[in-house]
C-alpha cells in the first residue's frame, strides 16, 4: 500500500509494533511525507491513501476525489497557542478565547 502523510505520523508508521500490526492484517505501507495542504495539489494518481494532519484538508481531498463515506478521524490533534498576557487579554477581550490566572482556552468557532 502506497500512502502519502503528514509528516507528524512518519514515526508513527515508521514503528516496528505498527509495521507488524499492519503485516499481521496483510498490509505493508509505503509511506511518503508531505504537508497536509500540500497534498491537495499533489498527483495521487497511485496511492492508496492519503492521510493528511486535519480536518480542513481532509475535507479538500475527500471532495477532489469524491470520497463517498465519511472520513475516518483516528487521531485527534490539539492545539497549543503560547501568547504574552497581553495578547491573551487583546483575544479575550475580543471574544476569541477565554482565559483564567495561567491558561486559557481559544474560541475556534469564534
Amino acid at each position: 500500500m502506497r500512502a502519502v502523510i503528514g509528516a507528524e505520523k512518519a514515526e508513527f508508521f515508521a514503528d516496528r509494533d505498527v509495521v507488524k500490526a499492519l503485516a499481521d492484517k496483510g498490509y505493508t505501507v509505503k509511506a511518503e511525507t508531505s504537508g497536509s495542504w500540500a497534498m491537495e495539489g499533489q498527483d495521487l494518481t497511485g496511492f492508496d491513501l492519503a492521510f493528511p494532519s486535519s480536518q480542513a484538508p481532509a475535507d479538500e481531498l475527500a471532495a477532489k476525489y469524491k470520497a463517498r463515506q465519511s472520513l475516518p478521524v483516528p487521531f485527534h490533534s490539539p492545539l497549543v497557542v503560547v501568547a504574552h498576557r497581553d495578547a491573551a487579554e487583546v483575544l479575550a477581550d475580543n471574544g476569541l478565547a477565554v482565559f483564567d490566572k495561567n491558561r486559557g482556552t481559544l474560541k475556534m468557532a469564534a
